[in-house]
């Protein structure tokens, strides 16, 4: 079956090009790459949780999936490629090799009661639990009263950087801000 060929909107500002994608998702790269990236036809191939830019086309003779952050850093064995940031940041400064390991620490894992990653309600103690994982294992940071779910994220953010470095996935906590009162 012949899919038709998609030709795809570029959108170029400065030293990044935006191409447009299907599924109105659109990908950034380095404008240095786009000659390169430019000869296929790329669209938006959902995951589960994400979305990347892929193509078809013939690599060693046969018809394979690419996905654009691996043809941009030449990647054709079985490494990992991290984005620091969203999947479809395709700049050279935000994809970097590693293990499956320092990949996992820059997922957004949040399930469960908190807004935050890392923190969960404990319905029986009344109070909110942080808590981190290395090497499949739970590490307890603490617990926070009913009002203090911030602190629980600031604790995880706290350790992450700890164990993690750059690959730590930060909770975004709201700064308190004073406002004062007029009487």
């Amino acid at each position: 079956m012949n899919k038709k060929k998609v030709n795809n909107y570029i959108i170029i500002n400065g030293e990044i090009a935006g191409i447009e994608l299907t599924q109105s998702k659109t990908t950034i790269i380095d404008i240095e790459d786009l000659p390169r990236v430019l000869k296929h036809s790329w669209h938006a191939f959902k995951t589960k949780n994400s979305f990347y830019a892929m193509s078809r086309f013939n690599v060693n003779g046969k018809q394979k999936n690419v996905l654009l952050h691996r043809f941009l850093l030449n990647v054709t064995d079985r490494k990992i490629i991290d984005h620091k940031s969203g999947t479809l940041d395709n700049r050279k400064c935000n994809l970097r090799i590693c293990n499956h390991s320092q990949n996992a620490m820059n997922m957004i894992s949040k399930t469960g009661s908190s807004k935050y990653k890392g923190v969960h309600w404990n319905k029986l103690a009344k109070k909110w639990v942080a808590y981190i994982m290395l090497d499949s294992k739970k590490i307890h940071l603490g617990y926070f009263d009913k009002d203090k779910e911030n602190e629980a994220g600031k604790a995880y953010n706290k350790k992450a950087i700890e164990l993690f470095g750059e690959f730590a996935k930060l909770n975004i906590i709201p700064k308190a801000i004073d406002v004062p009162l007029f009487v």
